[in-house]
């Protein structure tokens, strides 16, 4: 190949890659300038900052005045210096009765603001007399929590908040196999590589444009995947380690009343999802509500009460209406249902 040739073509590739690069930087600074977020919590306006994993030590919020960020949502989520989305501890007073909620993300409340979560929401229309009146809520529910990662929380924590009272929200659509990772029965999920994860972070936190190619992308090309449904053989392996967590809870609690609060994925409540489910995974009926069916006899053996918080989903719920349209979680209206279940059920908290 002739030099001139040679120097024409290194030119255009020089010019076709140089393009290219602006391109993609005047996009990436368009997204900025529209508001495109980089998903995260952000704490005093910093961030986004990654969370710390929950357990003995806490919730996994750094402790400050923060926000949630996310393409479908932005909500205040101050933390206290435990790093649960909740107040600070303070003294019991004299004749206070305290109500603990634990659970994962769902009781938390990601995507709402702290009021609209349907544990607040059930507090709250409590009635306003006599014993009632003495009873207070205190939400210790975390993301990245399972049913092990809860019963830690609560041997360490219920006695610090001096909690008289404790429900366990147990969110159908990945306690199971949170579980198993934080469990010694059966064999360690597969891990995903570290460099990946981390390459992962950085696009996410520091390229609009690569989070919106990524968001386009799951909403073009994501395979359905129905999460926490389970046919009997793959329960017989993932219950031990759900059964052992349950127990480790219900020790932890002590002498305190416990109540387990179900909330089901969304193949359990939405017919939609299950029929999709049924047709792509060939599942029988029996595996709707195996899940369910499992922490309710575990409940009735134990003597601990058991509430299903699907009812109400079912009867007053779409998908579209009561989840955020890209992350898996109830947004302001789901959690508003659920409550309204609750309070239908004529559950309040104890006078």
């Amino acid at each position: 190949m002739p030099a001139e040739q040679h120097r024409r073509l290194r030119s255009r590739w020089l010019a076709a890659t140089l393009s290219t690069v602006v391109g993609l930087l005047l996009s990436d600074g368009f997204l900025r300038l529209a508001g495109w977020p980089a998903p995260g919590y952000y704490l005093d306006g910093h961030g986004p900052l990654p969370l710390r994993l929950p357990g003995k030590q806490g919730g996994a919020y750094p402790s400050g005045h923060g926000r949630l960020l996310h393409y479908d949502y932005d909500v205040a989520c101050d933390a206290n210096t435990d790093g649960f989305r909740e107040r600070e501890r303070t003294p019991k007073t004299p004749g206070e009765w305290r109500i603990g909620i634990l659970g994962n993300s769902f009781a938390a409340g990601v995507g709402v603001e702290a009021d609209e979560r349907f544990p607040s929401i059930w507090f709250g229309a409590r009635p306003e007399v006599g014993n009632y009146a003495r009873s207070t809520l205190w939400n210790l529910s975390t993301p990245w929590c399972s049913t092990h990662c809860e019963a830690e929380i609560a041997e360490a924590f219920a006695p610090r908040y001096e909690l008289d009272e404790l429900i366990l929200v147990f969110y159908g659509g990945s306690d199971l196999a949170g579980n198993m990772q934080g469990s010694q029965i059966g064999p360690s999920p597969p891990v995903r590589s570290q460099v990946v994860d981390e390459l992962r972070v950085v696009l996410r936190e520091n390229c609009r444009l690569c989070s919106l190619v990524w968001i386009q992308g799951l909403r073009s090309f994501a395979s359905f995947s129905p999460a926490g449904v389970f046919d009997t053989h793959e329960m017989e392996r993932v219950w031990p380690a759900t059964k052992q967590a349950l127990d480790k809870f219900a020790a932890a609690a002590g002498s305190r009343p416990v109540s387990v609060w179900y909330l089901p994925p969304v193949a359990e409540w939405s017919d939609t999802t299950w029929a999709k489910s049924v047709a792509e995974f060939g599942y029988d009926k029996n595996a709707r509500h195996l899940a369910r069916n499992m922490v309710a006899a575990w409940a009735a053996a134990t003597e601990v009460a058991f509430v299903d918080l699907g009812t109400s989903l079912r009867d007053s719920c779409t998908v579209a209406e009561c989840m955020f349209s890209i992350e898996p979680h109830l947004n302001a209206r789901g959690h508003v249902v659920v409550a309204q279940g609750l309070l239908s059920d004529g559950l309040h908290p104890r006078p």
